[in-house]
This record gives C-alpha cells, sequence and structure tokens, in this order.
C-alpha cells in the first residue's frame, strides 16, 4: 500500500468518497427499480363508422364511379344514382346505408315473391269468383311494394307495356277501390293515389304513380285487381317474376354495399396500457398498428396503419399514467379505411384473423426508457378474439423481421 494511504488525510478522503458514492449509487438503483415500467396489450380490433365525426364535418371523399358498385347503383331502377367522383362522408355514407337498407328490402321482398308465385298462378287460373279474389289479395297485399314499383320502374323503361284497362260496365268488383290525393314517389308531384281493399277489410293496395304521366298506369293496375281481371294479373305476375332474373345482381350489390360501408369506416383498435413503476409516464396520442401482410398480394413486411386518441371534442389526447395504473385506450385510424390501395385484400385479413399485428406507442417521458417506443405484445388481426395466442411460427417469424 503506498505510504500515502496510511495518512489521515487520505483515509478522511477515502471515507467520504465511498460514502457520497454508496449514497449516489444507492438514490440511483432505488429510482432505476421505481423507474416508470410501461407495457401494452391490444385488446380488440374493430371497423366501425361511428368514430368518423371525430374528425369534423365536411369530409371529403373519393367515388369510384368505375367500381362495381357504383356502375350496378347507376344502372339500378331501385337506388338513386351517383353522379359526382367525390363526396361528402356523411352524406355518402347515409346514401349508402339506405341503399343498402332498400336492396335488403328487395332481396327478401323477391324471396318471399319466388315462394307465393305458384299460389299467385293457381288463383289466376281458377274461376273468378269473391274469396278467391280475396284470397289473391291478401298474397298480392304484402308485397304491393314491390309490384307497383317493379311495374312502374319496367313501364318507364319501356320493358312492359301497360294493358287495357277493360270494360267492366255493369259489373260489381270484387275488391273495393277508391281515389285519394298523393304525391308521385319520384318527384312529390300531386297526383291520385288509387287504394284496393276487401270488403270490411283493414288492410289496403296502394298503386302509386312514380311520376305525374303514370297516374293511368297505377289506375289500370288496381282496376285489374279489383275486378280480378285474371288475364291482365297474369302480365303483372310475369313482369314482377322477370325481376326474380336480377335478384343474384341485387344480392352481389348487397355485398358490394357492406363492403364500401367498411371502406368508408376507420379502424380501431383498443390498446390496455399499464404502469408496473412507481414513476408516472405519459403516451402520445399518436400510434401505429403494424398488420404482417408478409407473402401476400400485399408485398413483404408490414402494413402500416396511422392512429390517434382522441377525446369527445375530436381533440388529440395524450395519455398520462401514474405508478401502478392501467387504463384503456382507443385508438382511431386518423384516415378511412379505403385510403389504403390494398384495403379490400387487408379486409379480407381481417376477416380471417390469420395475421398477427402489434401496436407500437410513443412514450412522452422517456428518462430511463431507452427505446423511444413502446410495442404490444402481439395479437391477432381480426374481428374477435384479437388478444388470442397465435402460433409458434408466426411469433417466430415476428422476430425475425
Amino acid at each position: 500500500m503506498p505510504a500515502w494511504l496510511n495518512t489521515t488525510a487520505a483515509k478522511v478522503v477515502l471515507w467520504f468518497l465511498t460514502t457520497i458514492g454508496a449514497a449516489v449509487l444507492g438514490t440511483f438503483a432505488g429510482s432505476y427499480i421505481d423507474r416508470p415500467s410501461p407495457g401494452a396489450a391490444i385488446t380488440g380490433i374493430e371497423i366501425s363508422q361511428k368514430y368518423n365525426e371525430q374528425f369534423g364535418k365536411n369530409q371529403i371523399v373519393e367515388v369510384p364511379l368505375n367500381s362495381n358498385l357504383y356502375r350496378h347503383l347507376n344502372q339500378s331502377m331501385w337506388t338513386p344514382p351517383f353522379h359526382e367522383q367525390s363526396a361528402d362522408l356523411s352524406d355518402l355514407m347515409k346514401t349508402l346505408t339506405q341503399n343498402h337498407d332498400q336492396i335488403n328490402r328487395l332481396v327478401r321482398d323477391l324471396n318471399n315473391f319466388e315462394k307465393i308465385l305458384p299460389e299467385l298462378r293457381n288463383l289466376l287460373y281458377a274461376s273468378a269468383n269473391t274469396v278467391v279474389a280475396e284470397t289473391f289479395f291478401d298474397k298480392w297485399e304484402p308485397l304491393d311494394g314491390l309490384i307497383d314499383a317493379a311495374i312502374m320502374g319496367d313501364t318507364i323503361r319501356g320493358t312492359f307495356t301497360r294493358p287495357a284497362i277493360k270494360n267492366h260496365d255493369g259489373q260489381t268488383s270484387y275488391l273495393l277501390i277508391r281515389e285519394t290525393p298523393g304525391r308521385a314517389s319520384a318527384t312529390d308531384e300531386a297526383v291520385t293515389l288509387y287504394l284496393v281493399s276487401k270488403r270490411g277489410g283493414t288492410s289496403s293496395s296502394y298503386a302509386v304513380p312514380r311520376y305525374k304521366q303514370n297516374e293511368e298506369d297505377a289506375h289500370a293496375l288496381s282496376v285489374a285487381l279489383a275486378y280480378f281481371d285474371q288475364d291482365n294479373l297474369n302480365k303483372y305476375v310475369d313482369a314482377v317474376a322477370a325481376e326474380l332474373q336480377s335478384r343474384s345482381l341485387y344480392e352481389e350489390m348487397l355485398k358490394e354495399l357492406a363492403t364500401y360501408l367498411r371502406g368508408y369506416s376507420r379502424w380501431s383498435v383498443s390498446v390496455l396500457v399499464s404502469n408496473a413503476g412507481s414513476h408516472a409516464i405519459s403516451f402520445s396520442p399518436y400510434a401505429s398498428l403494424y398488420i404482417n401482410t408478409a407473402g401476400t398480394s400485399m408485398g413483404n413486411g408490414y402494413t402500416v396503419i396511422n392512429l390517434v386518441s382522441m377525446n369527445e371534442n375530436g381533440q388529440l389526447d395524450a395519455t398520462v399514467l401514474d405508478g401502478g395504473e392501467s387504463k384503456m385506450v382507443r385508438f382511431v385510424s386518423e384516415k378511412i379505411v379505403s385510403s389504403d390501395d390494398n384495403w379490400q385484400p387487408l379486409l379480407a385479413l381481417y376477416d380471417t384473423s390469420s395475421r398477427g399485428s402489434f401496436v407500437v406507442l410513443h412514450p412522452e417521458s422517456n428518462f430511463w426508457n431507452r427505446s423511444s417506443n413502446l410495442s404490444s405484445a402481439l395479437a391477432a388481426f381480426g374481428p374477435a378474439n384479437a388478444g388470442q395466442r397465435l402460433s409458434d411460427k408466426e411469433i417466430a417469424d415476428h422476430f425475425k423481421q
């Protein structure tokens, strides 16, 4: 040992350094143990339109008029046409939702019409009397919306010629027919509506002109029904039955509408964020969802969806966690689902829950956390059981990339 270390002054210095060093080290170690210790886990992934309004009004989106959906909508007599290549998101969602409901009712009514079609045919070839006429009316009336719209639409397009009204002078009608003022279904013009009902009955079948010039078409239809004109009613039934040939197209339109309604919605990711340390930690309102799309048509690697956390007023909302606290945080995609070029293949992956995903959060208080990012545990990218355990192979593939 060097002689100078045996001096009293040296011993005092060594004692001082040792004591201070131990204190500093103890403080450092204690602070390190108490440091923020964040963790994150995805608890749910969904697609929803209810978060669109958080991003404000007047969100203008593309309307791909050349897509199958919009070409089908523009060619259909059952839905209003689209002419503009862009539209307000809220208005577009309302219109597409109405179209979906309309086509859904159409398919349902066509299915019901197909079921009763053999009975209608039998009644039209039976001997005419009040019982037969009323039985026919009971099957016709629940579907008169479909029947009337199909016949009026075919008449306007020129694919159906209105049969001539027969002379029923001196003949008592099997059913009651009366006129009432109303509005044309397409233009809101003042027109005459025709109502047919059973004597003493409570239900009426309406013949509603689509335009003012269709009043006589509605009149002819109601007269054929009231007088049970079997020849003319057969022609009307044939016109409606022809719509059955387009049912598969309407069913395809339903699928397309459902897809585009999701496309105009947003991704929503629920994340359980926790802090196992003693010190508080905060996270940026921005995050990213990484989806493993390697080996698909979407290319190798990951597809990234940028997310934000917002409050009910549409303002960015940072997450702050005290020590030992955990919170459920909902992140929503900044853009709608269809903003990604590969949005439809991505929806297909989502529906099968066959791929892995994780969320990357960004801590804002980062004194002890060397990484500027926090990655959640790997979870299935799908609508149900988002936190389910993936296969060992997929987990291994995740860590290789």
